[in-house]
């Protein structure tokens, strides 16, 4: 709650201006109906938070989204000084199209960087496991590569477009336009979205 306190509860749902509960100790009893502007964040069982950035407009009466920065810092996203999960962060950056684009960008990347860190420690195991040199050497190499893809490549890149969205969402400009360039077995392509 924005007074500091607590509730243990088991959220029922979550609407856009209440959030209904009930209480964890008497499941069975009533339902419970809060204002989302006097929440301040959600915790669930397993450990993610929800922050609930809502404020009540006094001209109009009305709960507003309120815009605050995101920042960066040691792989992780915070928002007024806490940890923005990754569920909560797409539900901001669906608010800003150009954010969202490089947020799934920086996603998709991370996703190959996993997959291609994994493949080597498989292909670093497989070398050890290997009794001929040559092909021990073909497989540590091999593994090598794929080390210095996902480090490299998938890792950086996805460092890079995460910052991207989170740059574009703190500007506030929900304009979508972007200019990509790609590669295929035809040829060089340019993709334009305005």
């Amino acid at each position: 709650m924005k007074n500091g306190d607590k509730i243990k509860a088991v959220v029922l749902e979550i609407g856009p201006d209440q959030i209904k509960y009930k209480l964890f100790d008497n499941i069975k009893g009533p339902t419970y109906t809060i204002w989302k502007s006097d929440a301040n964040t959600i915790e669930y069982k397993n450990g993610t938070k929800e922050i609930i950035n809502i404020s009540r407009n006094t001209e109009t009466g009305k709960d507003t989204l309120k815009m605050t920065n995101l920042t960066y810092s040691k792989g992780k996203v915070y928002s007024a000084g806490k940890i923005v999960e990754p569920e909560s962060l797409k539900k901001l950056f669906e608010a800003n199209p150009n954010a969202l684009i490089y947020y799934q960008k920086s996603r998709t990347a991370g996703v190959v960087a996993d997959i291609t860190g994994y493949s080597s420690i498989a292909l670093f195991v497989a070398g050890a496991l290997t009794k001929d040199t040559d092909k021990s050497l073909m497989y540590y190499g091999s593994g090598g590569c794929c080390a210095l893809i996902a480090i490299i490549a998938g890792r950086g890149i996805a460092r890079n477009n995460l910052r991207k969205s989170i740059a574009i969402y703190n500007s506030h400009d929900k304009r979508i336009g972007y200019l990509n360039f790609g590669f295929n077995s035809n040829g060089i392509g340019i993709a334009m979205r305005f």
